[in-house]
């Protein structure tokens, strides 16, 4: 079988636009593994990571080369599964 049309197109796609969903799935499983391992004096860390993340989180919806609905308009990536609006940039903040 041949993945070459595949490979085309996922180099076509641009992955910034899932930047937010990518580092709240990154940072979640980040934060379970370290709820496992660390000790449980230091268990109290935890929560003020878990905000330091979605302060990154947060960030990642303003990065710099990641697409701007606000500034040039609605796009679509991946073919019309993502749609990036800025009503969507608001939910995507907040939810």
């Amino acid at each position: 079988m041949d993945y070459s049309s595949f490979k085309t197109i996922a180099d076509t796609q641009d992955w910034l636009a899932l930047l937010p969903e990518i580092t709240l799935c990154v940072s979640g499983l980040l934060l379970l593994l370290l709820d496992v391992l660390l000790p449980a004096k230091l268990n109290k860390w935890i929560p003020r990571l878990g905000i330091l993340f979605n302060a990154v989180v947060v960030a990642s919806l303003f990065c710099k080369g990641a697409p701007c609905p606000l500034c040039n308009g609605p796009q679509e990536f991946f073919n019309g599964m993502v749609k990036l609006t800025p009503l969507s940039q608001w939910f995507r903040l907040f939810f």
